[in-house]
């Protein structure tokens, strides 16, 4: 009567009842069901828990997932370490702050002395197996539409807290909480190579070594998330914790390396990764890097010395993979005909005197001559230029050396307002593109990789690879405080050819306005008149906001720096700088001590020289 009673008072609360009966060789039958998915009365409880089968006895009562219900069923019995239930409370704490999803939902131990968490979703889905052994047991499932679960006073099931007739809803965060916390918990053996790669990499020969054996023992996971700008937010056990690059929670967690096992295993498909799915340190690499080509990836392997294996067939490496682009603002050719949409659009430009735009926050700065000068906004556009071996990418690397030191390098700063930080090199060999990053990290006295600070080398691709390349890199998640195209005459086939010219030059406005970064293009100068070269040049000095132009003196070994261009303010005085003989790296002779000594540009005494008032700003 007790079992009739709780199944009538669930039926009442709209919940689908179904009796357990149990067999003489213990084993449970239940009734069908699928009729009552819909609906049931208390009449059809009744009849339900009448109809038991010759040979058995009522044993129990179980309530159908229908509708929006859904239970976390965490199975103990299951766990050899017998902690996951332990374990799975630690990881809802540490993504949600407090365990109030498991507060919230009707908790309930069951017969083994595992739980049921029961509860409302906006989002039900059918059960799904979360938290896996490294011997294929699970432990930790969801109980999802149209599952069967049992329920107190099932002889074993006990109530901790809640009930059944007031089942609450958990918000999608709360919900999704519990599920990534199993997830958290969960093991999967890594996937093999795609059999194509391995019948065309693997040699007969027993001493040869692939390319991705190779690169797996030389390396593991947690450098290779790091290199690619995942966070490590935490380490638990064996188990160290990521969040994606530019996450909008730092205790979000995507992803988890096994550190035992060398593996990876993503709990979001809002990466590049499959969820649930494990990859070793090559496969890891092979995602991140060449869009998931394991051929393309054991082919570059092979060129970087990783592996013995000799094959014929394999071509000559490229230093940057261009996917499928994904540009950040529609074109004509990707945006559907929808004149209401475009006019709409269009509407939105429209100027509100009630309403005007707000001026935007200048981010580039320079201090000459004992004051700071305003150089350019964000959402701006600040042309470098200069004839051949004037300085100009020394000027770029001393700003964006300013934004990663995040004090003044040369004179200039650069804010770093905590966005990525891109650097495009479309024309220099690819040592002495090493040989320019390798003197901004010595500029802003760094000795370790950053996660927004990211560079890219572009000179191997042709015009339009190179603006995918762009487009495909800025349209990745995240904001960006500043972009640098070193140069901008490469993303064009000839620089005098005005449609091609206006086509780079509108790009570039998408960008700049569809990111509000500030972006830095490098541009040659002509020897005779010192224009900028082609109809390239002269479509780019229109739409710049400013223009920085560096020349050097021979004679004096001197490299002079003005503003040639400004809009909206005063340009800022020229000055004029050196090379250090030993080390390349610029220097203001004028910013020393001693007449005898030049100070380095990160010193101490150099930073207090320029450190300015707050009332120094020129207006």
């Amino acid at each position: 009567m007790q079992l009739l009673n709780a199944a009538l008072s669930y039926n009442a609360a709209g919940l689908k009842v179904v009796p357990a009966f149990k067999r003489a060789d213990g084993s449970f039958t239940f009734p069908s069901w699928s009729q009552y998915r819909e609906t049931q009365s208390a009449d059809d409880v009744k009849k339900l828990f009448a109809s038991v089968p010759s040979g058995a006895t009522l044993w129990g009562v179980a309530i159908l997932m229908t509708d929006d219900l859904e239970t976390v069923d965490i199975d103990t019995k299951a766990d050899p370490t017998g902690e996951v239930w332990t374990k799975f409370q630690e990881e809802i704490l540490w993504a949600t702050g407090a365990n109030d999803p498991i507060y919230r939902a009707t908790c309930v131990k069951t017969k083994s002395g595992g739980y049921h968490l029961v509860y409302r979703t906006r989002k039900p889905a059918p059960s799904r197996k979360l938290t896996m052994t490294d011997k294929g047991a699970c432990t930790i499932e969801t109980r999802g539409t149209n599952a069967l679960i049992f329920a107190a006073p099932t002889p074993g099931y006990e109530i901790q807290h809640g009930n059944y007739e007031n089942i609450p809803y958990l918000s999608d965060a709360d919900r999704d909480g519990l599920i990534n916390a199993a997830l958290n918990l969960s093991y999967r053996a890594p996937a093999p190579l795609p059999t194509d790669v391995t019948r065309e990499f693997t040699s007969t020969d027993a001493t040869d070594q692939t390319p991705w054996d190779a690169f797996n023992a030389r390396h593991n996971c947690d450098e290779i998330l790091q290199a690619y700008g995942w966070q490590k937010t935490r380490s638990h056990g064996n188990f160290d914790y990521y969040s994606k690059p530019n996450a909008s929670n730092a205790r979000d967690t995507h992803g988890a390396v096994i550190k035992d096992k060398n593996i990876f295993h993503p709990f979001t498909t809002a990466t590049a990764f499959e969820a649930e799915k494990n990859y070793n340190p090559y496969a890891l690499f092979t995602v991140l890097e060449f869009g998931g080509d394991f051929k393309a990836s054991a082919r570059a392997c092979l060129e970087k010395g990783y592996g013995n294996v000799r094959n014929s067939r394999i071509p000559a490496v490229v230093d940057v993979r261009i996917g499928s682009p994904a540009p950040i603002i529609p074109t004509a050719e990707t945006r559907p005909p929808d004149d209401d949409s475009f006019l709409q659009f269009l509407r939105g430009t429209m100027f509100d005197i009630n309403n005007p735009p707000k001026e935007e926050e200048v981010v580039l700065t320079v201090f000459t001559e004992g004051k700071v000068h305003k150089i350019a906004p964000t959402g701006g556009i600040v042309a470098v230029v200069g004839e051949q071996k004037s300085g100009k990418s020394m000027i770029v690397s001393a700003i964006t050396a300013s934004a990663l030191a995040q004090k003044r390098v040369l004179g200039f700063q650069q804010q770093d307002t905590g966005g990525r930080k891109i650097y495009f090199d479309t024309e220099q060999p690819l040592f002495f593109y090493g040989m320019s990053q390798k003197r901004i990290y010595r500029m802003a006295g760094m000795s370790a990789n950053r996660r927004d600070y990211e560079t890219y080398h572009l000179r191997r691709l042709d015009t339009k690879q190179r603006v995918k390349a762009i487009d495909l890199i800025l349209s990745q998640p995240g904001r960006i405080d500043f972009v640098v195209i070193d140069g901008i005459v490469d993303l064009c086939d000839d620089f005098n050819d005005t449609k091609e010219s206006k086509a780079v030059i509108s790009r570039l406005l998408q960008w700049s306005d569809a990111t509000k970064a500030l972006f830095y293009v490098v541009l040659h100068t002509t020897k005779t008149s010192g224009f900028m070269r082609g109809h390239l040049g002269t479509e780019l000095q229109n739409k710049i906001d400013s223009s920085i132009e560096t020349s050097f003196d021979k004679s004096s070994n001197v490299f002079k720096v003005k503003n040639r261009d400004a809009r909206g303010w005063a340009p800022f005085p020229a000055f004029e700088f050196e090379r250090d003989n030993e080390t390349g790296d610029p220097f203001v002779p004028s910013m020393i001590l001693d007449p005898v000594e030049k100070i380095p540009i990160n010193s101490p005494a150099l930073l207090r020289m320029e450190r300015p008032n707050a009332d120094d700003y020129v207006p």
